[in-house]
């Protein structure tokens, strides 16, 4: 979950979450694992990170997925070093059903699924921030935990004046414009299948926008460029899109998956929707007729903290306990 130059959107809020920790003056060093190109990299990146370790004065580390508290237990473990070490368990999934899996997935990924290794993996944390409530109770886990939803950076997804952003990106200026900001590709869990049944159940025209090859610099574009952003997701645990879209003030559609309800309560413009496409497709209708009012949205996300500098401000008194000493 880091960028890269073929995946440059992949993990971009722990790329963020970095940069606010050096801008409050915290020396950070970063083991990127690109388990999308290989997933061996799992394995032979361990002496690496074992030499990090073994080398580094380091307070703690910080692992932001199961995978990689596994890594560092296992680094930590060749080294005989065993560094304080915090867990943020992104993983959506968690909160699926035992025995759901996505059919398209290697056995590798099917591993990603199991909850057993999620609740070891917590057990080898001396802390874990879950990033939705009620994660760690879908694993059966009840220990002590701390809920820190990712930040969204404001300054970039901020409200943009929605034909200008049209004509940048060429998008028809008159349409009603629909955006699913997420690839087609993984449609297991962003179900683009139900978005394009719910678009075609729609009585009126609409031009709908899908993401998945969009650069992360232009998707503020997108969102303010669009009438409404779309969710479909089957699962998630604090999704970025949904946090980027009401920090643009923008009309949005979602599954009620991780975070979304809480977040989106009593929000105009937002909207609850279930997978299935007739009621997405009223959902979307409804959110259409906003006709280009706030819903305020943005408002929610400052109320809440959510910026990427006040979630590294949060993290940064837990580092602090965790460590036993102060920066």
């Amino acid at each position: 979950m880091y960028p890269t130059t073929d995946a440059p959107a992949a993990g971009l809020f722990v790329y963020d979450h970095v940069r606010a920790l050096e801008r409050r003056g915290l020396a950070v060093d970063v083991v990127a694992v690109h388990g999308r190109q290989s997933r061996t990299q799992y394995a032979t990146a361990l002496p690496a990170l074992a030499r990090r370790l073994r080398q580094g004065a380091f307070d703690l580390v910080h692992a932001q997925h199961t995978y990689s508290a596994m890594q560092v237990a296992l680094a930590a473990a060749l080294t005989r070093r065993r560094p304080r070490m915090l867990l943020t368990m992104h993983e959506g999934e968690s909160f699926l059903s035992e025995g759901i899996r996505d059919p398209g997935a290697d056995r590798i990924r099917q591993l990603v699924y199991s909850k057993r290794i999620k609740r070891w993996a917590a057990g080898l944390a001396d802390h874990v921030v879950t990033v939705a409530p009620g994660l760690l109770e879908t694993l059966s886990l009840h220990i002590p935990h701390t809920v820190i939803p990712p930040g969204v950076d404001v300054e970039r997804f901020r409200p943009l004046e929605r034909d200008a952003c049209r004509e940048k990106l060429g998008l028809p200026g008159a349409a009603s414009i629909v955006f699913f900001p997420a690839s087609p590709r993984r449609d297991f869990n962003k179900g683009y299948s139900e978005f394009m049944q719910a678009v075609s159940l729609l009585d009126f025209p609409v031009h709908a926008v899908t993401a998945g090859e969009i650069h992360p610099r232009e998707m503020p574009l997108y969102m303010n460029a669009a009438d409404v952003v779309v969710q479909a997701s089957r699962f998630e645990a604090s999704p970025m899109v949904v946090k980027e879209a009401t920090a643009c003030d923008r009309p949005l559609v979602s599954t009620d998956v991780g975070d979304v309800r809480d977040l989106s309560a009593g929000v105009r413009g937002c909207f609850i929707c279930s997978r299935n496409p007739e009621d997405m497709a009223e959902k979307i209708a409804e959110a259409l007729r906003f006709d280009g009012r706030e819903p305020g949205g943005r408002a929610r996300i400052l109320e809440r903290e959510l910026t990427v500098q006040s979630v590294a401000e949060r993290y940064i008194a837990l580092y602090e306990q965790i460590a036993g000493h102060s920066r």
